[in-house]
């Protein structure tokens, strides 16, 4: 199974050898379609069964809460989307916005001297 994991540019991995051993990727796998599918059939089948059917066709309040709620997630997963990568390279932003990152790449250039003949 790892021989078919492509490394761009031929770039050096820090992984340990024992996480692309084939025994832990199988379990990885299984593991992410165990639970990837589990949580899909929840949320997509048993929790509005669970809500909708009590209740036969939604009034206008139910109706309101249930898209207030899916407005909610839409937010709150757009919010971690866009912000978690901000926030997980934050330092680098930063170095980048205040120019440290040209810090010892070239020598400070020196001030002009002014003629004397003047």
């Amino acid at each position: 199974m790892n021989k078919t994991i492509k490394l761009v540019e031929n770039d050096k991995f820090d992984f340990h050898e024992w996480e692309l051993s084939e025994e832990y990727l199988t379990t990885a796998l299984t593991w992410s379609y165990k639970y990837g599918v589990s949580i899909s059939l929840f949320l997509v089948v048993v929790w509005p069964l669970c809500i909708a059917m009590p209740m036969g066709v939604l009034p206008k309040g139910a109706y309101a809460l249930w898209v207030a709620v899916a407005f909610t997630w839409g937010w709150l997963g757009t919010l971690i989307i866009i912000f978690m990568p901000l926030w997980e390279n934050s330092a680098n932003i930063l170095n980048v916005l205040t120019f440290k990152f040209l810090k010892g790449s070239a020598a400070p250039a020196e001030p002009a001297k002014a003629s004397e003949s003047a």
